[in-house]
């Protein structure tokens, strides 16, 4: 019974992840657009957050 009840909690929680998962993608597409949008000025200083891998470039340059 405990088993069952950790499984079913899990399941609560995956989805409760992949709903802010979602919600996360949405809010960076729109960010996205509004950067593009904005023009070259504002895609420069954003550029960190370009392509979704910073940590990593930063990481391998340091």
């Amino acid at each position: 019974a405990v088993l069952q009840n950790d499984n079913e909690q899990l399941e609560q929680e995956k989805s409760t992840l992949k709903e802010r998962l979602k919600q996360l993608t949405k809010t960076k597409l729109v960010d996205d657009l509004i950067h593009k949008n904005a023009g070259a000025p504002q895609r420069t200083s954003g550029s960190t957050n370009d392509g979704g891998l910073p940590p990593q470039r930063q990481l391998s340059s340091s």
